[in-house]
């Protein structure tokens, strides 16, 4: 059976001396969906390595013109990133012990009790290989934001494009539910940013940050933000990291990131999940005072209050809540005061919710507060 890379689980590179065991160990991972490439011999599998970009090699420890363990230190010099199994006779611990310290990820021992020990080993390296290179990136990206965290907070007009290059579609639906924001964009960074996505066909999360009246941060914040929940939501996709599920977990954690940024206030922060197959919004917040409320056609209701602070509270002082939304009562996160809400909701802005509602609510109360950050963001049933 030939395997395209495209379609593969990966590609995995053979370096051995031994024609059997690479017949061996290609045709088991060929069958368990692997691209095999192999090599017997130094300049071969130096080749390989450049020009087939293995996800994965195994490496013999007692080679033929190198040793293994020099043949490690030079793959590994050029790609650091690529796990390295070795593959050894028994009784050579002393080599195995030092492929360890040289950067090998495992070692397995010939001949194979059974051909399932490579998949096994495979699959552990490359596992931790993706989160390995999901921390990577995350770094990376959190690193060249602290490299223009200067120019971001100099240039407003600048720091206002890049926030609002950030932020999400203005209509999420899934199942019969719909989340619907608006946030005028403004000559400079806004106090507030938020960010939505479907975590699976069942469950749409988002968040909503705070950054207070005081925002040379806010750009720079956002960025971070969005860069670590990006991480959390590509881990939750990718393995049994299911964090995001747990809206108090998940202000335990944005609490210990945002502290590394070094912020000049920690922001306040609400984040939600929506299940659509049961009806029901859970969530926890960190002195955020904009929402939920309960739009109870001509009335308004605070659902929780705002929780404590991501300053000085630990992971322990979170507490999730819970809400059905029903029909024609969505849940309503707004710029707008409590009492503002009561009286807008007395008025005629009740047909067809949730999205024309998210239209009313990020408007202005009054003509006096045209230069005020605003925003809405309105979870109902469509």
């Amino acid at each position: 059976m030939v395997t395209s890379k495209k379609m593969s689980k990966g590609c995995v590179l053979i370096i051995d001396k031994d024609p059997v065991f690479i017949r061996g160990c290609s045709e088991f991972l060929t069958s368990q969906g692997y691209v095999v490439e192999a090599a017997m011999n130094t300049q071969d599998a130096l080749t390989l390595f450049e020009d087939e970009h293995p996800d994965a090699v195994f490496c013999e420890l007692e080679f033929n013109e190198m040793h293994g363990i020099d043949l490690l230190v030079q793959l590994r010099k050029s790609h650091p990133h690529v796990p390295i199994i070795m593959t050894s006779e028994e009784g050579h611990m002393s080599g195995v012990l030092s492929a360890l310290r040289h950067g090998a990820h495992d070692f397995i021992t010939k001949p194979l009790p059974e051909p399932s020990v490579l998949s096994h080993a495979l699959e552990s390296a490359l596992g931790k290989d993706d989160a390995q290179r999901m921390q990577d990136e995350m770094e990376m990206a959190i690193s060249e934001l602290r490299y223009n965290r200067e120019s971001l907070e100099q240039d407003e007009s600048m720091a206002s494009l890049f926030q609002a290059s950030l932020l999400p579609e203005q209509q999420l639906d899934l199942g019969k539910f719909r989340v619907s924001w608006r946030m005028p964009l403004r000559p400079q960074p806004s106090r507030y940013f938020l960010d939505v996505f479907a975590l699976s066909s069942q469950y749409v999360s988002f968040y909503i940050a705070d950054f207070g009246e005081d925002t040379p941060d806010a750009a720079f914040a956002s960025g971070a933000l969005k860069v670590v929940f990006n991480e959390a939501f590509r881990e939750f996709g990718h393995s049994n990291n299911k964090l995001l599920a747990s809206p108090d977990g998940v202000m335990g954690w944005a609490s210990y990131y945002l502290k590394s940024l070094e912020l000049k206030q920690s922001p306040a922060l609400i984040y939600a999940l929506l299940d659509v197959e049961k009806g029901q919004m859970q969530w926890a917040s960190a002195s955020f005072d904009k929402g939920p409320y309960v739009w109870l056609g001509a009335a308004t209701q605070t659902l929780s209050d705002a929780g404590p602070s991501l300053h000085d509270s630990d992971a322990s002082d979170y507490s999730s809540h819970a809400f059905m939304v029903e029909e024609s009562r969505p849940l309503v996160f707004s710029h707008l005061e409590g009492e503002q809400l009561r009286m807008l909701a007395q008025s005629d802005v009740n047909g067809a919710l949730p999205s024309p509602l998210s239209d009313v609510l990020s408007q202005p109360f009054d003509n006096q507060s045209g230069g005020r950050d605003v925003f809405s963001l309105v979870v109902g049933r469509r």
